[in-house]
């Protein structure tokens, strides 16, 4: 359940559900993404409202789909998110990259679960360094409340440096529980649009090296940002 039975009471919250609910009260429009464990609970609890809230929630082909659908609304300045676990990161990376240097006008979160033993991979991985690859900003939360507050921090920080922002949890946030305390959900009036920019969105060599010293001033806002 999303709601609580009694106003500002805590509720008991599998680390999963408390991201949707984070996502959800920042207002976010539109959620893609592909199932996979430890991951999947977010979507799947997103889309039990998706028609109350008003977002467009789906289940895309694969994850690099899920993050072009995602990236795609961000661009025309809604709130979105793409979920996916660990491995989606390798399918979706192509994208990230050049996502990076034309940059988002909404927030735009990757929920990305990294499967770190792994109970149910081929692999395991550590995709805090694609944030690193990527040169965009990297949030962690430490437990299920933070899990739900960080993600309202998630978009903020996007739309503030106009980057992607990836939200890295693993299976021992994924799927813990404890009580969470719930804000209010932000309806955001975000009208989508798009306005057309060759010099920021096509990126052949010449805009891409301007781009890079965009990239790169950004990250100095976003070390200065985190300290």
């Amino acid at each position: 359940y999303l709601e609580p039975r009694q106003t500002n009471a805590p509720i008991l919250y599998m680390g999963n559900n408390a991201i949707a609910r984070g996502a959800i009260e920042a207002g976010v429009r539109v959620v893609a993404g592909y199932p996979g464990t430890p991951s999947s609970e977010i979507l799947s609890t997103i889309a039990r409202d998706a028609r109350k809230y008003g977002m467009h929630v789906e289940w895309s082909t694969n994850e690099k789909v899920a993050y072009e659908v995602a990236y795609g609304a961000a661009l025309s300045g809604v709130r979105a998110l793409m979920t996916t676990k660990h491995l989606g990161i390798n399918v979706l990376s192509d994208a990230l990259l050049v996502s990076a240097y034309t940059g988002v006008n909404g927030g735009l979160v990757i929920v990305t679960a990294d499967d770190i033993h792994p109970f149910s991979s081929q692999n395991a991985e550590d995709t805090r360094y694609y944030a690193r690859l990527a040169k965009i900003p990297c949030i962690e939360p430490t437990n299920v409340q933070e899990a739900k507050d960080m993600v309202s921090d998630a978009f903020s920080i996007s739309e503030e440096l106009q980057l992607p922002v990836l939200f890295r949890v693993t299976d021992r946030i994924c799927h813990a529980k404890s009580d969470a305390t719930l804000d209010e959900i932000n309806q955001l009036n975000m009208p989508p649009s798009f306005v057309k920019d060759d010099s920021r969105y096509v990126m052949v060599a010449p805009n891409a090296q301007r781009r890079v010293e965009w990239l790169n001033d950004q990250m100095d806002k976003a070390a200065a940002l985190s300290e």
